[in-house]
Parts: C-alpha cells; sequence; structure tokens
C-alpha cells in the first residue's frame, strides 16, 4: 500500500508527456492508504487528468502539496475542482 507518492516537477515546465497524468492520477485515486501526496509545479497536467482523482478517497491522507500546479502557466486548471469536493 502506497503511503507516501512524490511527483515534484514531473509534469511542469520541461514536460513532454503530460499526457500521461491521467493514468498516474487515476492510480493515485485507488490508494486508499495515501498519506502524502506532492504534486508540487506540475502545471501542465491537463484538465481531463485532474479528473481522474474524483473518485479519491484519502481518508488517510495527512499533507498535500499542488504548489505551483495552478498558476499563469496551469493548463488544466478546470479539472482540478474535484480536489475541492
Amino acid at each position: 500500500n502506497l503511503k507516501k507518492a512524490s511527483f515534484r516537477q514531473c509534469f511542469g515546465r520541461d514536460t513532454k508527456g503530460a499526457r500521461g497524468a491521467a493514468v498516474l492520477l487515476l492510480s493515485l485515486a485507488k490508494c486508499a492508504a495515501l498519506e502524502e501526496l506532492n504534486l508540487g509545479d506540475c502545471d501542465k497536467i491537463p484538465a481531463d487528468a485532474w479528473k481522474q482523482l474524483g473518485e479519491a478517497r484519502w481518508v488517510n491522507l495527512k499533507k498535500a502539496s499542488f504548489r505551483g500546479c495552478f498558476d499563469a502557466r496551469t493548463k488544466g486548471a478546470d479539472g482540478a475542482a474535484v480536489l475541492l469536493l
């Protein structure tokens, strides 16, 4: 069971494969034991990829960082509303 995941800057400025983010986020959404998540500076994640987190139930989540994900360079902020549900 995955408890800590850090993909900081994996889907940022120099990203070539941000479309693959959907598969990663779908997999993370299924990690019920997740306690820490760092997606900092992942501003190139497309909206449809963020939507994969809509079914996430991280009851053990203690710390999450989305720093730099949603700023002037962001590609998919409109899909990230699921993070607030």
